[in-house]
């Protein structure tokens, strides 16, 4: 997909814009919206009653002025980070 995520608290952000979206497979816990008119994946966001439900992950290289090398990196251990 060629994101870089930024990991949010569904409450914290408003999405606008026209997107459609799909699930990598059947049974999966998330589902990944794209741009209805470029493609580009936009975020995606959690079904309810699963792992990261309350959390988005958006794709950070479509901020305007966004800077990969110069943006501040928090490194999460997945196997020991709580999402909540």
């Amino acid at each position: 997909m060629g994101a870089l995520w930024s990991y949010h608290p569904a409450q914290d952000l408003a999405i606008s814009g026209p997107t459609d979206s799909f699930a990598r497979a059947e049974g999966a816990s998330l589902d990944i919206h794209r741009c209805a008119q470029s493609g580009c994946v936009t975020h995606w966001s959690a079904r309810p009653g699963t792992f990261a439900e309350g959390r988005v992950g958006v794709n950070a290289r479509l901020f305007d002025g966004f800077d990969p090398w110069t943006a501040p990196l928090r490194r999460i251990d997945g196997a020991h980070h709580a999402w909540r």
